[in-house]
Parts: C-alpha cells; sequence; structure tokens
C-alpha cells in the first residue's frame, strides 16, 4: 500500500488537495485520480497515517 500512497500524494498536492478527506473524493470522482491508484482508493484514514 505505501507504494501507492506516494504517487497518489505527490499527484494530490500538485493538484491542490491538501486534505487527506479531499484526496479521497478526488479519488473517488477524478478519472486521473482512479488511475493513478489503479481504481484502488484508500480510505482518508490511511491517507493521513
Amino acid at each position: 500500500m505505501r507504494r501507492m500512497k506516494n504517487p497518489q500524494l505527490l499527484y494530490a498536492y500538485s493538484r491542490g488537495a491538501f486534505s487527506s478527506r479531499e484526496t479521497e473524493k478526488r479519488c473517488n470522482e477524478d478519472l486521473s485520480f482512479m488511475f493513478i491508484t489503479q481504481m484502488n482508493c484508500p480510505n482518508f484514514r490511511v491517507l493521513s497515517a
């Protein structure tokens, strides 16, 4: 999971999504986030840890 977390967080920060809840929301709605996570969107609790 850690390998997928880093690229997702870097992409989220570059797109202006700084909170873990916002990142999770975009992962479920935005196609580019879905592509980066390979349709495996982690929960906001995983992202904030």
